[in-house]
């Protein structure tokens, strides 16, 4: 499991995608590890030491004997941080499957809007504001697709916006007033709520989501809570270490540790 840039308001969220995923595959051992941005933080899952990069982790596992290993991505979408994790899995010394980010198919994107659906339902009377990290990759228009899915499935109401790059905060929360809401509820695009959400999406900052939806007179409701601890929520990602897996067992992979 690579996760990517975690600080410590992470850890409950790490700690039951954990636990669903090892319910799930009981017969084969789950490493965790960080990519760059995330190294130095506390484990909060089964594994090697917290410090441990995504590179050092699969060589303990091939040193350990295994010769294949599903390597699965907390990441949204396919962007930079995703491609970067593939190359890095190339050069080590042990085969390596990656699983696909959470948002890959149209499927995914149907299965999000899904989980998502109590929160938004239950708040009929307000604008619903996705609010992701952002990205320079192409895969940047993902959002942009998400917004129109979730449009087509529950109105007009959904807006889609990043904390870098595009769809950014300059226009969006004008977009809201002007289409007429006075109420917005912010639902975080990450997969847990770190740094990111407590300072530029609900911090004091005057650049920050929040500071820019209220100057718009916009009264905002934001729900404290990441992706990874939505209902339903995991099993997206799960499907997708089940898909490297059913893939990479056509190869030969097993659990056992000389496979």
């Amino acid at each position: 499991m690579a996760a990517f840039g975690a600080p410590a308001q992470t850890h409950s969220t790490f700690r039951d995608i954990d636990e669903q995923i090892q319910r799930r595959f009981p017969g084969h051992p789950v490493y965790w590890a960080y990519s760059a941005r995330g190294r130095g933080q506390k484990q909060p899952a089964q594994g090697e030491a917290p410090s441990n990069s995504v590179s050092e982790v699969l060589q303990t596992i091939a040193r350990q004997g295994y010769k294949q290993t599903i390597v699965q991505a907390l990441h949204l979408l396919p962007g930079k941080e995703f491609h970067q994790l593939v190359l890095e899995c190339r050069k080590n010394p042990i085969t390596c499957h990656p699983g696909m980010p959470v948002l890959y198919t149209p499927e995914d994107y149907q299965k999000l809007a899904a989980c998502l659906a109590p929160s938004i339902l239950g708040r009929p009377d307000k604008a619903i504001l996705l609010i992701g990290h952002g990205t320079s990759h192409p895969s940047w228009v993902a959002y942009l697709g998400l917004e129109s899915i979730l449009r087509r499935r529950f109105g007009r109401r959904m807006f889609v916006g990043v904390i870098e790059k595009y769809p950014d905060s300059e226009t969006i929360p004008t977009e809201i007033v002007a289409a007429g809401f006075q109420q917005v509820c912010i639902i975080p695009l990450l997969i847990a709520t770190g740094m990111h959400y407590h300072r530029d999406i609900i911090g004091p900052a005057e650049n920050s989501w929040l500071r820019r939806l209220q100057r718009q007179g916009l009264e905002v409701e934001s729900i404290d809570q990441g992706l990874g601890l939505q209902p339903g929520f995991c099993n997206i990602l799960l499907d997708h270490v089940e898909d490297a897996l059913r893939q990479a067992e056509g190869q030969g992979f097993s659990a056992s540790s000389n496979s």
